[in-house]
């Protein structure tokens, strides 16, 4: 049976109900992408997180006195940050981020040893905390870096201005819509409804940007980034979802792509289904609801096998091109930014 979204409600109020999920705070929160992030941070730091360390005492004065340890012993947990670039705010050499590690509904800040984080931080009476939660720690890879620092930087300046005019907003959406590091954070705000889990608990409703005021020059960059660099995550529904009336060739060579390397894993991510069948449906197939009705249990562990041979016997029906894997990396650290959980 294919559970609903409403389902997955119901399952978190009964959890919450019977004790296994602290009442404070039980629901996730309303999404943050990385336009909010950076509106809502006072300090934005790219950092080496040194040292996750238990703040049940007298805080460290900074992260030369603190512990070597590196264990996490639930709330009332610190970070101890090297600071290698600040984006925003004050420029330290070093910062300690109060965070409760146990909190589950919605997802504490990830704070991962040995790791670089973009860290969205606000001041409080004397110490700082992470904005948004879960939201506002990202862990791009050594080569997103730079899409990152471009992107948050040119928030800043955006959002220092007295008026901000909507069409830079949208200007700003694009690029970061365009690249696969930040592909997540600007499509959730052109097209929020795509993301359908994340979009359930959305707040602002209707006051997100919206695709309506992209122009087709601004659809055409969109989707040429994708081509250029289709990302093997949970923005593929969405990009599928922003472009559903808009036949482009290479754009489905791309998805197409996508769903190979998809088929290569152990097993696919819960959205594969939300992805597949629209793409189905571009393809040509006139009724990929039926073919696709022997796997839809979306929660279960799907039978990879069964699915391969969907696949390939959909490629011979449809006669699609052999398209070779596109590139599939792992998320540096899971349970943050786009990944948080619902």
């Amino acid at each position: 049976m294919r559970l609903s979204i409403e389902s997955l409600r119901m399952t978190l109020v009964s959890l919450v109900l019977l004790g296994a999920i602290p009442q404070a705070g039980a629901y996730p929160i309303s999404p943050v992408p990385l336009w909010d992030l950076t509106r809502e941070a006072d300090m934005i730091v790219l950092a080496d997180v040194l040292d996750v360390v238990p703040a049940t005492g007298p805080f460290p004065v900074s992260m030369l006195d603190a512990p070597s340890s590196s264990r996490i012993d639930g709330a009332g947990s610190m970070a101890l940050l090297r600071v290698r670039e600040s984006w925003k705010g004050e420029v330290l050499a070093a910062v300690n981020v109060n965070f409760d590690s146990n909190m589950m509904c919605p997802a504490a800040p990830r704070y991962a040893k040995g790791k670089v984080v973009a860290a969205f931080l606000g001041r409080e009476e004397d110490h700082w905390s992470t904005v948004a939660l879960s939201y506002g720690t990202l862990y791009p890879a050594a080569g997103e870096i730079e899409d990152f620092r471009a992107r948050v930087k040119e928030a800043v300046e955006l959002q220092a201005r007295p008026e901000l005019d909507p069409e830079d907003k949208t200007e700003w959406l694009v690029r970061a819509a365009s690249r696969p590091s930040t592909r997540w954070h600007g499509l959730y705000e052109l097209i929020p409804e795509s993301d359908g889990l994340h979009f359930y608990y959305d707040q602002k409703g209707g006051t997100r940007t919206g695709r309506e005021h992209l122009t087709p020059a601004q659809l055409t960059r969109i989707a040429r980034g994708f081509v250029t660099q289709p990302s093997v995550d949970r923005t593929l529904p969405m990009i599928l979802s922003l472009f559903q009336d808009l036949p482009y060739h290479a754009f489905d060579r791309a998805a197409i792509a996508v769903v190979e390397a998809l088929l290569l894993r152990d097993t696919v991510p819960w959205w594969f289904d939300d992805a597949l069948e629209p793409l189905l449906k571009r393809l040509g197939d006139p009724d990929p609801e039926s073919r696709l009705r022997s796997v839809r249990e979306r929660f279960e562990r799907k039978d990879m096998k069964a699915l391969r041979e969907i696949w390939k016997q959909t490629k011979k029906d449809l006669d699609l091109p052999e398209v070779p894997a596109a590139r599939d990396q792992a998320a540096e650290v899971w349970g943050v930014g786009s990944n948080t959980p619902d």
